[in-house]
Order: structure tokens, then C-alpha cells, then sequence
């Protein structure tokens, strides 16, 4: 009688199919990517990007200059 009142646990399931499906969309938004730019670098005067360590410092000095004040 009571049985059906009683909730059994819940299984979670997994689906492979998904999961292929994902990796596909990354796989080819990768591809995509990649494909874009080199056809950027190739056909555009695009900038070299600085060093880490000079981003680093760039962001820094910013953050301090636009630092709210107490």
C-alpha cells in the first residue's frame, strides 16, 4: 500500500551520445578557430602580443591608476 508513496532513488543517466556530440562541437569550433586565424594572420597586419610578464604589468599599473580612492 505504502510502497508507491515511497520514492526510490533515481538513477542518473548518461548519455554517450551527448557526450560524442559535444566533443564534436568543440573539436570543430577548434578547427574553426584555428582555420580563422590563420587566415587573419596571413592576410591582415595583425600585432604580436607582448610578453605574460609585460601584461601583467600593464594590467597592474591600470588597476592602480583606476583604483577607487576611500
Amino acid at each position: 500500500m505504502f510502497r508507491s508513496l515511497v520514492r526510490k532513488p533515481t538513477r542518473k543517466i548518461t548519455c554517450n551520445f551527448c557526450r560524442c556530440v559535444t566533443l564534436y562541437n568543440l573539436q570543430v569550433t577548434f578547427g574553426i578557430g584555428v582555420y580563422v586565424g590563420i587566415f587573419m594572420a596571413q592576410n591582415y597586419e595583425i600585432p604580436r602580443v607582448d610578453e605574460p610578464a609585460k601584461l601583467y604589468d600593464r594590467v597592474m599599473q591600470f588597476l592602480e591608476e583606476n583604483k577607487k580612492k576611500p
